[in-house]
Parts: structure tokens; sequence; C-alpha cells
């Protein structure tokens, strides 16, 4: 019937988005340059070969796609942004073209409230909710909404980050962003024809 054919497309829909939420998230609306109270600097996010055939052995999955929302969040001392990705190719794993993950990448922002809340005040000061710190990665830069990126991806369970949520498998060099046509790729890793790129995933997977 009509209602039941609804019904099934309605669940098709649904399965496509494989998000996770984290237990909060700040208000994006009261993050701007006059509530960030000073910037913190994470090391590089991975050491080590930054060669794509090495980042996708190590992979679960390597997508191409888009980033449809970012999201800031602090979990374990550590501030930690969600960007929500829509697959639209999958180099590795059981990811298909439409599916929509959450990928966390290390930085972003938190509360100097919860930042003093976790490692202890700090000459007297508690931190407010309304103040952040800015924290930025080595060679890693933050991800923005409608970004187009080919990323080398691993789950952990039983990390920090929410269960079902992908990481950068190799840190900064697990990203690679897109030029205007789409042709080619750069990240901390190289930079590299589309083609090539997807030569050494092939390679790795």
């Amino acid at each position: 019937s009509a209602s039941e054919e609804a019904q099934s497309e309605s669940a098709v829909v649904l399965t496509k988005d494989k998000t996770a939420r984290p237990q909060f998230v700040y208000n994006p609306d009261s993050i701007s340059e006059d509530s960030v109270a000073g910037e913190k600097r994470y090391g590089a996010a991975q050491s080590g070969a930054a060669d794509p055939v090495v980042a996708a052995v190590g992979s679960t999955v390597v997508v191409r796609g888009r980033i449809s929302g970012v999201y800031y969040t602090f979990i374990g001392g550590t501030a930690w942004t969600q960007a929500d990705l829509r697959v639209t190719e999958s180099l590795k794993g059981t990811l298909a073209a439409g599916d929509i993950i959450s990928v966390y990448f290390p930085g972003g922002y938190a509360s100097t409230a919860d930042y003093a809340g976790y490692y202890g005040a700090q000459d007297g000061e508690t931190g407010s909710d309304a103040s952040f710190y800015r924290f930025s990665v080595d060679l890693l830069a933050p991800p923005a909404q409608g970004d187009e990126d080919l990323l080398f991806l691993i789950q952990r369970p039983g990390s920090a980050i929410p269960e079902g949520a992908y990481s950068l498998s190799r840190g900064a060099y697990s990203v690679y962003s897109f030029s205007a046509d789409a042709q080619s790729l750069e990240g901390a890793g190289g930079q590299y024809s589309y083609s090539e790129l997807r030569q050494l995933i092939r390679r790795g997977a």
C-alpha cells in the first residue's frame, strides 16, 4: 500500500543517519571573538609516517564527503569539534554514499569554567560559562561547514568520544581537502591528484 511504501522509504532514510551526539554541545551563538579569553595549542595530532598507504591500512573507513554541521564539546579534558559528514564516496569500509557520520577532530572551544573545573582554578579564577578558550592543533585546520574532504577514519570502542562516532586514524595526516576544481587534494600528508590518491588508498585497503 502507499502507506507501507512511505514507511519503508522513511526507514531507508533513517538508516542513513549514523551520527552520534555528545552529552552536551556549546551554544555556537555564545562563541565569538569577543568571548575568546585565550588560545591553547595541542601538539601534532599524530607523529610518524604520513604515507596515505599507511593511513589506509590503519583506517576502518576512508571516505569523501561534505561537512553538513559543526559542534563544539569538551570531553575528558579535551576540546573536540564534532563534524557531521555526508558521505559522497566510500573508498574503504562499509559506509555508502548518503550516509551521515560524526567525525571527531581534536581542537575547538571549551568554556573557561569547564576548563577550570577539570584542571583546577588558576590564580583563583574559576572561569565563566560565557568565556572560552580556543584550541588549535598543529598541522590541522579546524573543520568548517561546507568543507569537502577526504578522510581516513577509525572507530575506537571505549574511547572518550560518543559510541558510533569516528576519529582521525592518523591525526593531522588523515585529512585531505579538495581544490576548487575537485581534481586535486592537499593535506599535512602532501598534495596529490584525486586519481593518484585513490590508487594509493586501494593499495592500503
